[in-house]
């Protein structure tokens, strides 16, 4: 909406005249002429641009409740098209199709989208698709998490039939009337002992419930409510989703 220009720092100076170049006066200014990463306007610029495309262009529409994702007809076959910023997802009948809407989309574009074919993975989710079903889950995302857990892979056992809570009549009041640390230097000491940061827990599991593992909801959502002072006895219940997460990698949401 209006001029912008940056300054010339001291490490582009140094790889302008490593380039064999004159060296840049120093009131020099650079004016931007396209989206700069950073700057405030680049992602509403960018979500008109593209949402410009998709509508005045190829006649897509938003769906009402998912305003990113959008559906419509392209060269005559239905298609649904998903953007998440600048990651696409494309669900058609054929690969041709999305090679072809793909390349209408580059002909408004000044850097060419790249193809990456069938999808597998999308947004930190893993993707399965079969004949019979598709398949979203975890896996990839959980092993990662788990790496900060060694405990896991030495010191737990895989239970063969694993629960994300203890179903114990009595457990929640236990939980409730768990004993916790009196002061900074015991909720320090405590941490130290369990060997993790409750919180950082908390919030690894709340993007794996969100996503694909909605079977952690109630252990997450009840677990996080002693995020700001847990007992002993809260993080042995966080090891405990954590272990079923371990015995439970694959599993996820089924579309048959």
């Amino acid at each position: 909406k209006a001029p912008l220009y940056v300054r010339i720092d001291e490490q582009y100076r140094e790889w302008w005249i490593n380039k064999g170049n004159k060296p840049i006066p120093r009131n020099l200014v650079l004016p931007v002429k396209r989206a700069l990463q950073g700057h405030p306007e680049s992602s509403r610029l960018w979500a008109i641009l593209i949402n410009n495309i998709l509508v005045n262009e190829l006649n897509l529409q938003p769906t009402k409740h998912e305003p990113c994702l959008y559906n419509g007809t392209f060269k005559g076959k239905e298609i649904l098209f998903l953007r998440q910023v600048d990651d696409f997802a494309i669900a058609c009948e054929s690969e041709t199709i999305a090679k072809e809407l793909l390349a209408a989309i580059n002909t408004k574009m000044s850097v060419n989208i790249k193809y990456l074919g069938l999808v597998d993975r999308f947004n930190g989710v893993d993707i399965d698709q079969k004949k019979e079903y598709i398949k979203i889950h975890n896996k990839t995302y959980i092993r990662k998490i788990l790496k900060n857990y060694a405990w896991i892979w030495k010191d737990r056992y895989k239970p063969n039939n694993p629960l994300p809570m203890k179903a114990e009549h009595g457990y929640q009041k236990l939980l409730e009337e768990a004993p916790t640390p009196m002061t900074p230097d015991a909720i320090t000491a405590l941490q130290h002992k369990m060997g993790f940061n409750y919180r950082q827990a908390i919030g690894e599991l709340l993007y794996a419930m969100v996503t694909c593992r909605p079977d952690i909801s109630y252990p997450v959502i009840k677990l996080s409510q002693y995020s700001n002072n847990p007992g002993e006895l809260h993080y042995e219940a966080i090891k405990n989703v954590l272990t079923f997460l371990h015995s439970t990698q694959d599993e996820g949401i089924i579309y048959w």
